[in-house]
């Protein structure tokens, strides 16, 4: 029995040496072209957890040199945390073989996996990924989520509309009225706000409200206060992150980029969707070849300039929503964690107005679902905004910036101040329409007869259909389940197509700065998804100088936050300042904007009642009005 123990954990160690020894400065040729074959693989140097002790020892990498070599290098395709997770899911496999059986990668068929050997290493873009079944998803398990939406609000938006009791335009504040059916005396109030009869507690508006008013049993508000220290702490180096791994790697995944061409949120003039006469929004059909490329040339620096304001406006845009949810506010009492995702706190309300910004580019994009009218592709793409992508996006926000923050600092952050991020972001998602298991208190009544389990990318576990999920013995550990649903959405999506390429040339290019941008962006994704993407490597030596001693500067940065409690608390006190200053701000010109989208040219947001400060400002093209507006 001891043999056979011994010879167990060899195996489980073997495998999980896969993804660190990739990268072994003395693999050979031969072996990097064939991950898979484990026995072939010599001892490396990983991060082995040995029994019964809960630490790591870490081994020397590359090998032949000193540990402090570490400190110099950035290597966005080798984290040391990743072997630990590897580990530990195979171990749980081990545990728990007995009992579960699920499909793995090869479709169609079942198999239990009681061992390591059901583990398959697969390799994407440089990044390598151990599949475990019972941790990550295969593309038969997240191809139904993408149709499905978000179910509660696009009943209520369903409801209002076919009831006439309120208008569900692009700037009509759909919150505000549901907040207004509960307290019917609130001071802020005016005729669009009404209801038409009394409103009763089974109402859908009031009904909604008063379900996202009571926070979920598993939100801790002091958990979620600390999640928020962790994002004010790493601040620079999390918002590196958001930017070049999760926004620009973002645009690899096609059937989100079809959102954004549909909408043209982020994107250039020149990738508006086309008409189904084949041609694009602005053309004309009476108009001369030739007139047409004349004014064409004419107008080209006008539009540059146009979608660079556009561009630079949307990322303000995400910024002014995380700064409604971070931001500190001025003078509020201490003793009460998390105050502004509290029920009714400015980022509870910015969650949920954003959530409703979102259905109704849902509605606005399915009203036109068929190719050949030159709408949505429901079959190609499945439903707008569904149930994946918003998995993905809170992943990209969540887990990707704590992938960045361990890019950037070489050592990955404390797992409980991982674990408070996540659930920070778990409460986010869950007022932004992403489903968690807590469907006996859902405030849509046809929410029930859905079959799918949630995904729910920064929860505790993997929820299994029916009868498969071994209860009993799944592992509770949200970065074990966050982690292995990333890898695996981007193993489903992330397949870079020409679009893709197109946007992140704009996003890097939009305001200058092009070989500073494009060899940051390459630093925090990879070389192989850099160059699929189009990515350009930098010519001149003086800025991959600039580059790396910027990244260098930045890294003693976020160690001194790692290091030392008290310039940890400095730096949350001065990025919340920071937060709450640049939300000022933006609160000041986002009002401006939407007086302007509204054509009455408003200089101040409290003259437009009843107008959502999220409101749709590009509303989808309409194939009937061919315009934009």
């Amino acid at each position: 029995m001891q043999h056979a123990a011994t010879l167990k954990q060899t195996h489980l160690y073997k495998v999980s040496i896969v993804h660190e020894k990739i990268y072994n400065v003395k693999m050979s040729t031969e072996l990097r072209r064939r991950p898979r074959h484990i026995s072939s693989l010599t001892r490396g140097s990983i991060a082995r957890r040995q029994p019964h002790d809960n630490s790591y020892n870490e081994e020397k990498f590359p090998r032949g040199f000193p540990d402090w070599f570490r400190f110099f290098r950035f290597d966005s395709l080798r984290f040391s945390s990743t072997a630990r997770r590897n580990v530990r899911m195979l171990e749980c496999s081990a545990k728990n073989g007995h009992e579960t059986k699920h499909e793995t990668k090869n479709e169609g068929k079942d198999m239990i996996h009681c061992d390591a050997a059901s583990v398959e290493c697969i390799s994407h873009f440089g990044s390598h990924v151990n599949f475990t079944p019972q941790f990550h998803y295969t593309k038969r398990e997240l191809e139904p989520y993408r149709f499905v939406g978000d179910t509660e609000m696009d009943y209520l938006l369903e409801y209002l509309a076919n009831t006439g009791e309120f208008t569900c335009g692009a700037f009509d504040d759909v919150i505000a009225y549901c907040a207004s059916s509960c307290k019917p005396h609130a001071s802020r109030q005016d005729a669009s706000f009404i209801p038409k009869h009394k409103p009763t507690q089974t109402w859908p508006p009031v009904k909604f409200y008063n379900h996202f008013a009571k926070p979920p049993p598993w939100a801790n508000f002091e958990q979620i206060q600390r999640g928020i220290d962790v994002f004010l702490a790493y601040l620079p180096a999390a918002g590196f992150a958001l930017y070049y791994r999760s926004l620009v790697g973002g645009f690899s995944i096609p059937k989100i980029v079809e959102v954004l061409v549909a909408t043209r949120y982020l994107v250039p003039g020149s990738m508006r969707r086309k008409d189904p006469r084949g041609e694009t929004e602005g053309s004309c059909h009476a108009r001369e070849e030739a007139k047409w490329q004349h004014e064409q040339v004419n107008a080209k620096e006008q539009i540059c300039s146009d979608d660079r304001k556009r561009t630079l406006e949307r990322l303000l845009d995400t910024g002014g929503f995380m700064a409604c949810c971070f931001a500190p506010p001025k003078d509020a009492d201490d003793t009460v964690p998390a105050l502004s995702l509290q029920p009714g706190g400015k980022g509870w309300e910015a969650a949920l107005r954003v959530r409703v910004l979102h259905a109704k580019v849902r509605r606005s994009l399915l009203q036109n679902a068929t190719r050949a009218t030159g709408g949505w592709d429901l079959d190609t793409n499945g439903i707008p905004i569904n149930q994946e992508d918003m998995a993905a996006t809170l992943l990209a926000f969540s887990v990707n910036v704590l992938w960045g923050i361990e890019l950037v600092a070489g050592i990955p952050l404390k797992e409980e101040d991982q674990r408070d991020y996540l659930a920070l972001w778990r409460y986010i998602g869950w007022l932004l329409g992403v489903d968690t298991p807590d469907w006996e208190e859902s405030s849509n009544p046809n929410k029930h007869e859905q079959r799918l389990p949630p995904i729910d990318p920064c929860g505790p576990r993997k929820h299994f259909l029916g009868k498969h999920e071994p209860q009993a013995t799944m592992v509770d550990d949200p970065i074990l389940h966050s982690y292995a649903t990333l890898e695996s959405m981007i193993l489903h999506l992330l397949h870079p197509t020409k679009e893709s390429r197109q946007l992140v040339s704009h996003l890097l290019s939009f305001n200058g700065k092009v070989e500073f941008r494009s060899e940051m962006c390459r630093t925090f994704l990879g070389d192989p998804l850099s160059d699929s993407l189009g990515i350009a490597q930098c010519s001149t030596v003086a800025t991959k100088c600039l580059v790396y001693f910027f990244l260098m500067f930045l890294r003693c940065y976020t160690l001194l936050a790692m290091t030392f409690p008290s310039i940890r608390r400095m730096f949350i006190a001065w990025h919340g300042s920071f937060q709450r200053k640049f939300l000022t701000r933006w609160e000041a010109d986002h009002a401006k904007r939407v007086g302007v989208a509204m054509g009455g040219g408003k200089k101040d947001y409290s003259d437009l009642k009843g107008t959502c400060p999220f409101s749709m400002h590009m509303p989808p093209f309409d194939v009937q009005s061919e315009k934009l507006s």
